[in-house]
């Protein structure tokens, strides 16, 4: 395990717990029939964004079909870009400890 985060899935709003391993990020919500496991090597683009209505950031990862945007959940708002920077060179990293380059 490299690192773990507790977020909020853009889509539904629901609170999920993401752990990014060296060849897996596995999201999993309150719903245990719910797990989303992507291969690192399919995470191939990642977006850090802000939504039209400028309410904090995102992380769009984007694996073939699947896009998943998620934002961490903490109490200080702006410190939440930070996060999300850190969170992309995390993957990053893991992707390029497999030698596979990642658009961004």
């Amino acid at each position: 395990l490299h690192k773990s985060w507790i977020c909020q899935d853009y889509s539904t709003g629901r609170a999920c717990g993401v752990w990014l391993s060296a060849n897996f990020l596995d999201v999993v919500t309150i719903d245990p029939d719910s797990k989303l496991s992507l291969a690192i090597s399919t995470c191939d683009k990642l977006q850090i964004g802000q939504p039209a209505n400028s309410l904090g950031h995102y992380l769009r990862i984007v694996s073939g079909k699947t896009v998943l945007t998620i934002r961490p959940l903490t109490a200080d708002v702006t410190q939440l870009q930070d996060c999300l920077v850190r969170m992309a060179h995390a993957i990053v990293s893991c992707r390029d400890d497999l030698g596979i380059p990642t658009q961004v």
